[in-house]
């Protein structure tokens, strides 16, 4: 993956299985700059469901 890939990643989206999906809560999480407080971004937030489909998959289920 090189830099430029890493720009093209939408930041609200969790990897699972090989590819970037919405956490099927659709949540996010900020992210904040630890010198001021202020958000400069948002992280997907993946569920439970999200953590048992990440498992299966790295088992091959």
């Amino acid at each position: 993956m090189s830099l430029d890939d890493l720009t093209q990643i939408d930041s609200t989206r969790i990897f699972v299985n090989g590819a970037w999906v919405r956490p099927t809560g659709g949540g996010t999480l900020p992210v904040t700059d630890p010198s001021d407080g202020l958000v400069i971004g948002q992280l997907g937030r993946g569920t439970p469901a999200d953590v048992d489909a990440a498992v299966a998959a790295a088992r091959g289920g």
